[in-house]
């Protein structure tokens, strides 16, 4: 309706319409519309375009560290500014959030959640791990709530006390054993790619969604740190948000063990 309203009043003198629009959005609309190409039919309304170009990354992160900042303890904060700013290999939170983080917009919605759910989990987490896990809830919902639902047969143990991703493919066990103890497990990746429509994610929302999990669920991984999420014993708590009744409180624990 906006697109027939400039064209029909367009040809007044001295009238100008200055539009702010999300092209990909207006093309897909249009589909089914009319007979010609949509972009046909654009290029008659706008004469002139001026792409606006993207945030400049640095101002993404340093909006996200000022935000979580304010509310996180000291040394979390640190481990946060290493993990976005600092290129490591053990972190390369640069690459996840420039590949996901990409508007204001976004920021104040990872941040929000972000603050929901540490606010609950403070002192009970790594804070980077819960991190990345609130980008991969916000950016990807429907992956995310089948991750939360099938994490059982998504992650399989490895090391003294690792999750890792299951990797094998349906019908193909090391041995006639794992058959039997694999039985409900599947490849969560091969699951990503074979229905991504269903999902609603694209093939670089499937890279994306990959990179997240390889750096939740690292593999060849013997010893997962303390609290990590890839730690079997403190992996329910990220995505339960609270610490389950058969489980202990790290902050109680230690508060108990510094006691006389």
């Amino acid at each position: 309706e906006v697109l027939k309203l400039i064209r029909n009043i367009s040809n007044f003198p001295y009238m100008y319409f200055v539009v702010a629009y999300d092209k990909d959005y207006i093309l897909e609309r249009l589909k089914g519309k009319m007979s010609s190409k949509e972009t046909k039919y654009t290029e008659k309304i706008f004469q002139v375009e001026l792409p606006l170009p993207q945030f400049e990354k640095k101002i993404i992160k340093d909006s996200i560290y000022n935000s979580i900042s304010k509310f996180v303890e000291n040394d979390e904060k640190k481990e946060l500014y290493n993990y976005l700013y600092e290129n490591t290999t053990w972190g390369k939170g640069n690459v996840i959030i420039e590949d996901n983080i990409l508007t204001i917009r976004e920021v104040k919605r990872l941040v929000n959640s972000f603050r929901v759910s540490y606010s609950r989990l403070k002192g009970e987490i790594k804070v980077c791990d819960l991190f990345v896990l609130e980008i991969m809830k916000t950016k990807y919902p429907i992956v995310y709530s089948i991750f939360e639902r099938d994490k059982q047969c998504i992650l399989k143990r490895s090391g003294n006390n690792c999750y890792e991703l299951y990797d094998n493919e349906t019908g193909k066990r090391n041995n006639f054993f794992s058959y039997f103890e694999d039985m409900d497990k599947y490849n969560f990746k091969t699951y990503l790619h074979e229905n991504h429509t269903q999902l609603h994610i694209n093939e670089l929302d499937e890279k994306n969604i990959r990179n997240i999990l390889s750096r939740l669920f690292p593999s060849n991984v013997s010893n997962a740190s303390e609290k990590s999420i890839n730690n079997f014993f403190y992996t329910d708590r990220y995505f339960s948000v609270t610490i389950l009744e058969s489980d202990i409180s790290e902050s109680e624990f230690d508060e108990v063990t510094q006691k006389d």
